[in-house]
């Protein structure tokens, strides 16, 4: 009796020991088939990472090429108006200086006015002195012979 009863818990116990292994097991199962899950979770999320940040890259990298196409036409349009400003600015000078030449000859046209102006009243002054002094001349010569003639009279007189 007591080796029928030792046999029966002994027989307790595998069957104890066989469905706690068989529980064991299908929680390793359980427990392997979660960190499967976990582990293809964290590969998708990684995926997506990656797949992020190739999108982000991108996104940086045109990002830095229109910037680097703004400052190009930025640089270029300087350029243009940089050029336009130096064709104006000799543009002027050239202007300038034909003006200023054209100043400088229409003054020496000028003062050749005046000079000759000048000489022209002086010419004139000179004459009228001259034909003053004939004229004086002519009426103190016509005053003589006036005289002259009026001393002739009173002498025959």
């Amino acid at each position: 009796a007591a080796l029928a009863e030792a046999e029966k818990a002994r027989s307790e116990r595998d069957k104890i020991r066989r469905r706690l292994a068989d529980e064991m097991d299908k929680q390793e199962r359980l427990h392997d088939k979660e960190l499967r899950m976990l582990e293809d979770t964290v590969t998708e999320q990684e995926d997506e990472i990656d797949a992020l940040r190739a999108q982000l890259t991108k996104v940086v990298e045109k990002a830095r090429d229109k910037g680097r196409r703004r400052d190009a036409e930025r640089a270029k349009a300087k350029e243009e108006a940089e050029a336009r400003f130096a064709a104006r600015s000799t543009e002027l000078k050239e202007e300038h200086s034909k003006v200023a030449s054209a100043l400088r000859e229409e003054v020496r046209a000028l003062q050749e006015l005046v000079r000759r102006q000048h000489d022209d009243m002086r010419t004139e002054r000179e004459r009228k002195e001259s034909e003053s002094a004939e004229d004086s001349a002519a009426a103190a010569l016509a005053t003589a012979k006036s005289a002259a003639e009026l001393e002739e009279a009173l002498e025959r007189a």
